[in-house]
């Protein structure tokens, strides 16, 4: 099978260590750029946040962009539209661009998440209004002085990012959960958000990954694959660079990039999986078994591998033995 896509839109698909890509403070948050609009041909940017107990910004809307928010250690309280919501580790939410929004850290030591906005941009406004730092220093947030904060409201403006200053929610929600999960060639995958889910913008899955356990190389024709690795320890290939990389590593695999990954540890190994634009879903409930318990372990009957192979071509990839 031939691809038609073009060649991919990023020189350097591997960020491979916790303390990798450039660093700022927006006020007293650290923010760490791990992909770029330059990057992505504009495309989304994805940014690590770092916020203190007590902290967050004030209601905001963002004109022109949709965000998505995955929390990797701490909780937050999120304002959305007129709900207020709670979010922990494991907990991916969607907001729309247009939708007036808000967070804080509720809890007594930092929380960190991950911000996915399309299009690209964020990033921009981050490192025209920031202050440099090194993402390796322990996490000291510098005195908010009223400069920086006009600062950051002016920057904002030039952004496309409106302050509503005297927003109110009104109506406490529970988050919109998804306890969906499969196994998926032998690894067991969590159906965090979908394509209908967001708008078309993402899938986003934690994947779980046995010792030993791994996907073949592979290459998507479409979408462009994120991983950012939760716990453990994998070896990644991606057009042939091979790395090994642990807790707080972040990956981007622009679609047409073969790629593939391995947990090469002793222990399972865990991962935040998302496909951009969405879709990737359908794949894993064609091809996965749903699973009710996950500490039975996944199927021990050998895969059907027609079915498997059939499987991956339907759903827009590419496997090397039938590439060109």
């Amino acid at each position: 099978m031939t691809s038609s896509t073009s060649t991919p839109n990023l020189t350097k698909p591997l960020a491979t260590d916790a303390t990798a890509g450039d660093a700022y403070w927006l006020l007293n948050q650290r923010m760490r750029l791990l992909a770029t609009a330059d990057q992505t041909a504009g495309a989304y940017a994805l940014v690590e946040t770092t916020i203190p107990p007590g902290d967050g910004p004030p209601p905001h809307v963002h004109v022109g962009e949709d965000e998505l928010f995955y929390v990797l250690d701490g909780e937050l309280a999120l304002v959305l539209g007129d709900r207020r919501l709670r979010a922990a580790a494991g907990d991916a939410v969607f907001l729309p661009r247009g939708v007036p929004h808000t967070f804080a850290n509720p809890g007594t030591r930092p929380a960190k998440f991950l911000v996915l906005s399309t299009p690209g941009g964020f990033d921009r406004f981050v490192a025209a209004v920031g202050t440099r730092t090194d993402p390796a220093t322990s996490f000291d947030p510098p005195a908010v002085t009223p400069a920086a904060v006009e600062a950051m409201i002016a920057g904002a403006a030039r952004a496309g990012i409106e302050m509503r200053f005297d927003h109110r929610a009104d109506v406490d929600a529970d988050l919109p959960g998804r306890t969906e999960q499969v196994w998926l060639l032998g690894q067991l995958a969590r159906l965090k958000l979908t394509a209908a889910d967001t708008n078309g913008q993402f899938s986003v899955m934690e994947v779980v990954t046995p010792p030993g356990s791994g996907v073949p190389p592979h290459r998507h024709v479409v979408e462009d694959e994120l991983f950012y690795v939760l716990a453990g320890t994998y070896a990644v290939e991606v057009d042939g660079r091979r790395e090994v990389v642990g807790p707080g590593a972040f990956l981007r695999v622009p679609r047409g990039a073969w790629h593939a990954f391995t947990n090469v540890g002793d222990t399972p190994a865990r991962m935040l999986d998302v496909h951009t634009p969405g879709g990737f879903e359908a794949f894993a409930r064609e091809l996965g078994t749903p699973c009710a318990d996950p500490d039975a372990g996944p199927p021990t009957a050998p895969p059907d591998m027609d079915r498997v192979v059939g499987t991956i071509l339907k759903h827009g990839m590419e496997l090397p033995a039938r590439a060109g």
